[in-house]
């Protein structure tokens, strides 16, 4: 069962972009591309680095700088999460993006103004390809907890071509 779709509630999601220090640049959803303060929007069809054509992918391009930043933060989860809950993603890089370099993240945080986000998934990736697929458990800080959930990708050094897409990005419970 899926509890959480972030690819489907992508235009509920706060975005925003950064070049690494504060303040964060509010964006808007669905964003344009090509825009160097960076965007997120949905891409139709679109062909990917592994030669799938999803009907839909959300597409997270940050800003055209050094250690660009794009992130989208979510409501709160309507549902504590509980112990088996997973994190399923699929994402990678759309086809042409051949120097594509990022690091993808899925964070979430608990509301305590006394924590901060923390990771629940680090991936590091390069047009190679081939999307990267991965399935992580609820972390244990985080079950029975209600929280809130952030995509973010970081350019690096570079973000020439950094067209990085999530095919997938859901929490689900077997």
């Amino acid at each position: 069962m899926v509890l959480y779709d972030l690819v489907a509630r992508a235009a509920s999601a706060q975005w925003t972009s950064s070049t690494g220090s504060y303040p964060y640049t509010p964006l808007p959803f669905p964003g344009s591309g090509g825009d160097a303060k960076g965007f997120a929007h949905y891409r139709y069809s679109a062909d990917l680095e592994d030669g799938s054509r999803p009907v839909r992918v959300l597409e997270t391009f940050p800003p055209a700088k050094s250690n660009g930043r794009i992130e989208g933060s979510y409501d709160l989860m309507a549902s504590s999460l509980k112990s088996g809950d997973r994190l399923v993603v699929r994402l990678g890089f759309l086809k042409g993006a051949t120097s594509g370099l990022a690091t993808f993240k899925v964070l979430w945080w608990d509301g305590d103004p006394d924590s901060s986000w923390q990771a629940w998934i680090t991936i590091t990736d390069n047009y190679d390809g081939k999307l990267e697929e991965r399935t992580a458990t609820v972390p244990a800080d985080a079950v029975g907890k209600r929280v809130y959930l952030m995509l973010r990708v970081d350019a690096g050094a570079s973000a020439t071509q950094d067209a990085a897409v999530w095919a997938v990005a859901r929490v689900e419970r077997p």
